[in-house]
């Protein structure tokens, strides 16, 4: 496999094992000797892909959001094909209120007052 293919494929594999880690640990409890370990990966290997662990969560936190932009489009296009039409205002139902002045609920779109679920603070 040339140099580069094999570099794109152990920042992927770092990225995954990163959001495993910080998902179960949380951030600031796992270390990157944990990461490396679960990679089959040499600490200085880690940071030859990622300079600082910032770097890190930062990857991490990408690959976490598209994940979660892939599986909203997925209800989308099942919305488009009359499969469950109501799934993604029940996703939006699930967040809480904004803040304390919110005029409307972003998720339900009810007013605050009217809504049910406690503010944000």
């Amino acid at each position: 496999m040339p140099h580069e293919e094999q570099r794109e494929k152990n920042i992927r594999l770092v990225t995954e094992k990163a959001l495993d880690c910080f998902l179960e640990n949380g951030i600031e409890k796992t270390k990157i000797a944990d990461i490396a370990r679960l990679s089959g990966l040499t600490e200085r290997s880690v940071f030859r892909y990622f300079e600082t662990k910032a770097d890190l969560v930062l990857s991490a936190s990408l690959l976490y959001w598209n994940r979660v932009l892939k599986r909203i489009d997925r209800m989308f296009q099942h919305d488009r094909l009359g499969g469950c039409g109501k799934t993604f205002c029940l996703l939006l139902q699930t967040l809480p209120c904004g803040s304390q002045g919110d005029e409307v609920h972003p998720g339900c779109g009810a007013d605050a007052a009217q809504c049910g679920k406690a503010p944000r603070n």
